[in-house]
């Protein structure tokens, strides 16, 4: 047995360190320095020879002294595991202290884990079904677009006519202008108009979008006669339907006067001034009295001419003999039928309304009877039955009609058409012939007054809108 050399502790021989301090039993080992030793230089003799060796240099020696062993150190190492472990065991508790579920998460989690074992035992088609609908009820955030939930709307002005002249409807552009447009969208729509009794129902199908549209709408008339012998107020019904929704978007009923057929308005909003077109609205060429006219001009012009011409053939002749001989039968004819000239002034001196009531030839016949412009009617639509080239003539507050001699011929034949009824002391003067300078001077300077005539060539009522309607 032996002791530790430095805290007495028993030990056995053959230990080397102590078990009570830990200490090497053997004593330190006192580090040596190493000693330095000097080199030994040799003398060389004087004149030496060369090649004699000389003294040589020596490292010296270092001895590294040994370390001893340590030992192993049981009493650290149990020390440096028992801290971390300690350590571990606390922060365990705190965790579980702060974290630990309380009652009704327990209760949750119980349930949690039988719906479990539930899903555990049903079919993968069961579980891909509930996996789909969880998906749709998946709630995201609502995104709404506020121009998404704009309606189309549809926004429709109309401006009617007040006041109709039926002899004048043909020349009419619209009896009605409806502008519209569909805001947020594109709608389609029905424009319906109608004048109960005077025109026939007006629809069109049209899709409106964000420009406007405007339409000039103007119905056709009814067929046969408008008996309009006398103005009366009417309505005009208007309406535009949805047809995608199948609503009403506007109805309406304006009040509009229809004037009589025999009514004109002199008056041309284009000029702005009054003016004798509307006149052409009364040539009735293919009215069936015009063959009465034409059947008696027959036998007139036979006795006038002395059997030279006994057919009514307008230019089929290519002589300005044979119409003035068909010109005088027709005035002839006029008056064997009874036609007196009205001596009633031809006045059209309204000059804010500018209305002139009118006879059609037919009713001049009827009546037997007519002021100037309305013999000179019934003389112009007899002619030109014939393929006659007519001009009504207006002289200031008078009315005559101009024939052209032949076909584009370019001079013309005066007729007065008030020598009614026709006698042997007035026969010569129905028919003027004049040269070209007459007549410039006749339509430029009116028998000397300086006014002019006013000229209404009747072979363009057609391309005018003149056209006559049904009476």
């Amino acid at each position: 047995m032996k002791h530790c050399i430095y805290c007495g502790h028993e030990l056995n021989d053959n230990m080397l360190f102590c078990e009570s301090c830990g200490k090497p039993q053997q004593p330190p080992v006192t580090q040596q320095q190493p000693q330095y030793q000097q080199p030994v230089y040799q003398q060389v003799a004087a004149g030496a020879q060369q090649g004699i060796p000389q003294p040589q240099y020596q490292q010296p020696v270092y001895q590294q002294p040994s370390m001893p062993q340590q030992p192993p150190k049981s009493k650290k190492k149990l020390l440096a595991i028992l801290i971390p472990v300690i350590l571990v065991i606390i922060i365990a508790t705190v965790l579980a202290i702060v974290f630990w579920p309380k009652d009704d998460e327990k209760a949750s989690s119980k349930k949690s884990s039988k719906v479990d074992v539930l899903e555990v035992s049903e079919t993968e088609d069961e579980v891909s079904s509930k996996e789909d609908e969880e998906t749709k009820e998946v709630d995201f955030p609502d995104i709404t677009y506020s121009y998404l939930s704009y309606v189309p709307e549809v926004k429709v002005s109309a401006t009617p006519i007040k006041t109709i002249y039926p002899r004048q409807y043909n020349r009419l552009d619209s009896i009605i202008v409806v502008d519209a447009s569909s805001v947020h969208g594109d709608t389609n729509v029905r424009v319906y108009v109608e004048i109960p009794g005077f025109t026939q129902a007006y629809t069109q199908t049209l899709t409106l979008g964000k420009e406007v549209t405007t339409l000039f709408i103007k119905p056709s008339l009814v067929n046969g006669s408008l008996g309009l012998t006398s103005a009366k107020n009417s309505q005009m019904n208007f309406k535009v339907e949805n047809l995608d929704t199948g609503k009403l978007i506007r109805e309406d009923t304006f009040s509009v006067k229809l004037m009589s057929e025999h009514d004109i308005d002199n008056y041309d909003p284009q000029w702005g001034e009054s003016s004798m077109d509307a006149y052409m609205s009364f040539l009735t060429p293919e009215d069936d009295c015009i063959d009465v006219v034409s059947r008696t001009a027959v036998d007139e012009m036979t006795a006038l001419s002395k059997g030279k011409y006994d057919a009514f053939a307008g230019y089929q002749y290519h002589s300005a003999e044979a119409t003035y001989y068909q010109i005088l039968a027709v005035q002839c004819a006029i008056s064997d039928l009874g036609v007196k000239y009205d001596a009633g002034g031809y006045s059209n001196s309204d000059s804010t309304l500018n209305l002139q009531s009118v006879k059609l030839p037919k009713d001049v016949l009827s009546t037997k009877g007519g002021l100037c412009v309305e013999t000179s009617l019934l003389m112009a639509s007899t002619l030109m039955n014939e393929g006659m080239h007519c001009f009504l003539v207006f002289p200031p507050g008078h009315c005559q009609v101009a024939v052209e001699t032949d076909t584009d011929s370019g001079e013309y034949f005066l007729v007065e058409t008030t020598l009614l009824p026709v006698t042997d002391k007035n026969i010569n003067k129905i028919i003027t012939g004049l040269n070209g300078d007459e007549w410039q001077e006749y339509i430029t300077n009116y028998q000397g007054s300086g006014q002019s005539c006013y000229l209404v060539d009747c072979s363009l009522a057609n391309q005018l809108g003149f056209q006559n309607i049904a009476n």
